[in-house]
């Protein structure tokens, strides 16, 4: 044939086996093709641990391996098709959809047991809203915990007692020859699955008419008409991975069937509907159904779930009390909201490291439990965090991020900002050696509940937290305006404005509302007279905006 071409694909067991399934449809039926595999590292990837709508939801997985297309450093890249966003990159197309794979998700559980049997309370892991919500709709008391990396890890994960199950999807798990432990298929009516998961993708530059008449040999034709309905279904909501939504359809005789999904994080509204029609107005299907779930109340849940709404916070003045250099982030976003951000740090962050001594004893630790993104910060910038092998826990997704960024993976994200939650999420210590790198200011709660539950516990000094004393004339003209928000991101952060209010005898005749990133501060800004209207579920930039909007 002459021409060599390359193909792009994420390093992952199950990525390469789903290439080598893409590349040899191809050679059976054009055996001389000189075709080239290249593993390209994505973003994904890189952050392995954190939950998709956090790190950017759908893309985060092909985003990077399209560059690489675009830049025609490849000639064609091989995808589950359900972590492709419904409008691709300008330039690119998908040159054929292979046969799907069972679409299904499917309960791993580890005594065997399956949904209904359960135990109450139980801890399931996953990092799919989708999945999240149905559970939930299914049966309150389960507990969702966030679950990402690749099936190996998160199997390894299950065996370790971390979870009671998993749900993840029927296909990985059969491409990878595990089928044996699967405990429990879901079906569509009990769970939608995600729209085009179970199909593999190969995209393609526009214009490559070679390429395109070769792959157009080897596509399913059933499978390009159902996921391109999903496809389409997906992009009439516009909401990627970011918000719990499914769709599936099935093509039989002509005719298609597409049932979809939309709901609220928590499943408590949940609407599902379906539609049918003829094959060849697949796309007009995919569209009605989402209109129809948009006017049953898909549309009313966007407008909720979405902090992105332009109109709520325009010309709000809103306080941020962060130190400088982490404010960014907020500041930005609260601009792209129409608010007017004000920066008063009240706390300013000295770092110091991890001393000589402990250094030393870094691989002897068993746990490391970085209670806040400055800590992590803290290891991260000497480098520290890449050598660090124990298991790790990270407050937050904030600082677990810090971490990914820094080497580390495999990182656990606890429920909350309590101790009880923390001490929980890293099970039985008794005997462990645990390294907590804190502030200097940092409350004893946790190492006192850890010590108690028989583990050894080194607490150590990575950075410091200082007071910032602003002069009495830049308090007296930040509090002589109208504001309408003030955020607190630390207690040491409350003490002080409760400090600097008092200096300037502030005695205004609105009240601001108080915003609090987590319970502990909330606590902190409660015990000095900073009551706080709304307190972030998640320690994150998004979820203090939530937070305000609430």
């Amino acid at each position: 044939m002459g021409r060599r071409y390359v193909v792009g694909t994420r390093g992952s067991k199950l990525s390469l086996i789903q290439t080598e399934m893409a590349v040899g449809a191809i050679r059976k039926l054009f055996p001389d093709a000189d075709i080239e595999i290249r593993v390209i590292k994505t973003e994904g990837d890189k952050k392995s641990d954190l939950p998709l709508s956090i790190i950017g939801g759908l893309g985060v997985f092909t985003k990077d391996i399209e560059k690489e297309l675009i830049s025609k450093n490849i000639d064609m890249a091989v995808h589950s098709l359900k972590d492709l966003p419904p409008k691709i990159m300008p330039g690119l197309a998908i040159g054929a959809v292979l046969k799907r794979e069972d679409p299904r998700d499917v309960l791993i559980s580890s005594n065997g047991a399956k949904l209904d049997g359960l135990p109450k309370n139980a801890r399931i892991g996953t990092s799919s809203p989708r999945r999240t919500s149905q559970l939930l709709a299914y049966r309150k008391d389960f507990q969702i915990i966030n679950l990402r990396g690749n099936v190996d890890t998160r199997l390894k994960k299950l065996d370790n007692n971390e979870y009671d199950a998993i749900i993840i999807a029927a296909a990985g798990v059969a491409r990878l020859g595990m089928k044996n432990r699967i405990t429990q298929f879901i079906e569509p009516s009990m769970m939608i699955p995600s729209p085009s998961q179970g199909a593999l993708a190969i995209e393609i530059r526009e214009g490559d008419k070679e390429l395109a008449e070769m792959l157009k040999k080897i596509e399913d034709k059933s499978t390009r008409i159902a996921t391109d309905a999903e496809r389409e279904f997906l992009r009439r909501f516009g909401v990627g991975c970011r918000m719990p939504v499914g769709a599936y359809a099935e093509v039989k005789a002509g005719k298609i069937k597409i049932t979809g999904m939309i709901s609220n994080e928590d499943g408590t509204e949940l609407y599902k509907a379906e539609i049918s029609s003829d094959a060849k107005d697949n796309i007009t299907a995919g569209a009605q159904l989402a209109e129809k779930l948009l006017a049953a109340g898909g549309a009313k849940l966007i407008r909720e779930s979405t902090i992105y709404n332009t109109d709520s916070l325009r010309g709000k003045l809103i306080l941020i009390t962060r130190p400088k250099e982490q404010s960014e982030q907020l500041s930005s976003k609260l601009k792209e909201l129409g608010a007017v951000p004000i920066l008063l740090p009240m706390i300013a962050i000295r770092m110091k490291g991890i001393d000589e001594k402990t250094m030393k004893k870094l691989g002897t630790y068993d746990i490391v439990i970085f209670t806040s993104a400055n800590a992590a910060k803290a290891l991260a910038q000497e480098g520290i965090t890449e050598l660090i092998k124990a298991k790790t826990v990270a407050i937050g997704p904030e600082t677990a991020s810090i971490l990914a960024k820094g080497g580390m993976d495999g990182i656990t994200i606890p429920k909350a900002d309590t101790s009880e939650e923390i001490a929980k999420s890293v099970g039985n210590v008794n005997g462990k050696r645990i390294l907590l790198p804190q502030s200097d200011i940092a409350e004893s709660g946790l190492y006192e509940m850890l010590k108690k539950k028989g583990a050894v516990v080194d607490r150590v000094v990575v950075y410091d937290t200082v007071a910032t004393k602003p002069k009495k004339a830049e308090l007296s003209d930040v509090f002589s305006r109208k504001i309408d928000v003030i955020t607190i991101a630390s207690p040491s952060a409350a003490k002080n404005l409760s400090r600097c209010l008092k200096e300037i005898k502030w005695n205004a005749t609105f009240r601001p509302k108080i915003v609090c990133i987590g319970p502990k501060t909330a606590a902190a800004s409660s015990d000095v007279g900073l009551k706080p209207d709304s307190v972030a579920e998640e320690h994150t930039t998004d979820g203090i905006i939530k937070a305000i909007l609430r």
